[in-house]
């Protein structure tokens, strides 16, 4: 969210024509900043760093804030609310499963250079977007399991185990184990940087 948001991305011409385009579309969208980790995520990480300091949540919040064309009057209370809304319970009719995309390297830390060259530094697990730590829910209610899936963010749309995996759901009612979908997982940690 925060690379959109700062650099823009390219999409291929499909339907935007260049990364400045992108980037300010992107600066009107509430939900790119909903997206931005939470308290809870940057209290336990650093998230983005000036040289000789971490900056803190807020310090992150204020910091996207002053990026021209955002236009959302408080990034931090929007971004709390949704992260809040996260960790109410669902209904208790309601039994969920949590699929999770790993093996993919996400950005673990932005770091700000003076000179314009940011850094995306220390890679750490995850589907290419969301960190494996941001992506396990924050409470288990009703929560029938926690699946994973050697998928990226975009490809857990389309990886086959997955489907499968989720047609077996729906047809009987709980899951069945398939090949590419894991009960357990242990988190890679020998990223490098090219």
């Amino acid at each position: 969210a925060f690379k959109v948001l700062k650099y823009g991305i390219k999409d291929k011409g499909w339907f935007f024509p260049n990364y400045d385009t992108i980037t300010d579309i992107s600066r009107t969208f509430p939900s790119i900043y909903q997206l931005l980790p939470s308290k809870v995520y940057c209290n336990h990480n650093s998230y983005i760093v000036e040289p000789g300091r971490a900056l803190r949540w807020l310090d992150c919040m204020n910091y996207i804030q002053t990026m021209d064309g955002c236009n959302v009057g408080s990034i931090a209370q929007l971004n709390t609310k949704l992260h809040n809304s996260l960790q109410k319970p669902w209904p208790n009719s309601i039994n969920h499963y949590n699929i999770i995309g790993v093996d993919q390297g996400s950005v673990g830390i932005i770091t700000l250079n003076p000179n314009g060259h940011d850094g995306m530094q220390q890679p750490v697990d995850g589907d290419g977007v969301v960190p494996l730590e941001s992506a396990v829910p924050y409470n288990l209610h009703n929560n029938k399991g926690i699946f994973y899936a050697k998928a990226s963010h975009q490809g857990l749309v389309y990886h086959e185990p997955v489907l499968q995996w989720i047609e077996n759901v729906l047809r009987t009612g709980s899951p069945i184990p398939i090949g590419g979908i894991y009960l357990t997982y242990s988190e890679r940690r020998n990223w490098t940087m090219e």
